[in-house]
């Protein structure tokens, strides 16, 4: 494992040299999308799970349940567990097996290489680690949002603190946490065209336990799945 200075330095050096390989001149001509531009691509894409029985795969429920994105089911997420199923929205199998790894302490944890990321996604990615858990995307919207109060989300003001600065922060709280830390989680540069304009924009992609890419966006708090919104990746580093 590279020590943490290391990572910095490198990640810094190689990103300059990345940003260059993926015309980053070309990124920063690109327009810088208006907060309401952003929340009209992205609301459409937010992703709302089905809510009736049978709606959710285990892995997609206990993504929802994981607030504390500890890969575990602690006393209140249970709790949580137990109104869903009164509530109709999962079924007495699921809830049973949410009570099972809660009394046993079992982690679900799923893993994946750089290659495999590579292979899936097929663009400029800089890798500071030689394997990474599954993530969360709602857990990590979760804390984001927990640690808002401390941030003040009126800085928006481009080009001086816009999209990057808020995915830097968002990419920032996530690593100030053990679990979250260790998944497959990217900051991302991304561009998209809107009404005849093209636009560069800048979130987290996370690979998720339910097999799917998801963005993670800490400028509209927002989470959705990768191919819900017209976005191309330019380059992802983490």
């Amino acid at each position: 494992m590279i020590s943490m200075l290391r990572k910095i330095v490198l990640s810094l050096v190689i990103l300059s040299m990345a940003i260059v390989h993926v015309n980053a001149t070309e990124f920063y001509k690109l327009k810088t999308p208006t907060l309401d531009i952003l929340n009209e691509i992205e609301s459409n894409a937010t992703q709302i799970y089905v809510s009736g029985v049978n709606g959710l795969s285990d892995e997609q429920l206990f993504m929802i349940l994981d607030k504390n994105y500890n890969f575990k089911m602690d006393e209140d997420e249970v709790r949580e567990a137990i109104d869903m199923y009164f509530n109709d929205k999962i079924t007495a199998k699921q809830l049973e097996k949410i009570i099972i790894y809660h009394v046993k302490g079992t982690k679900f944890t799923k893993t994946i290489t750089p290659k495999e990321i590579r292979e899936e996604l097929k663009c400029e990615i800089l890798f500071l680690d030689e394997e990474y858990y599954l993530g969360n995307p709602y857990a990590s919207l979760n804390l984001i949002k927990k640690e808002r109060d401390e941030i003040n989300w009126g800085w928006y003001n481009s080009p001086w603190y816009d999209c990057d600065d808020f995915a830097w922060m968002g990419m920032g709280i996530l690593h100030k946490h053990k679990e979250p830390a260790a998944t497959a989680t990217f900051y991302t540069l991304v561009m998209f065209k809107w009404k005849g304009y093209a636009y560069g924009h800048a979130l987290l992609l996370v690979k998720a336990l339910d097999g799917k890419w998801y963005y993670v966006d800490p400028t509209t708090m927002k989470v959705f799945e990768k191919d819900a919104v017209p976005f191309e990746i330019l380059f992802m580093m983490g």
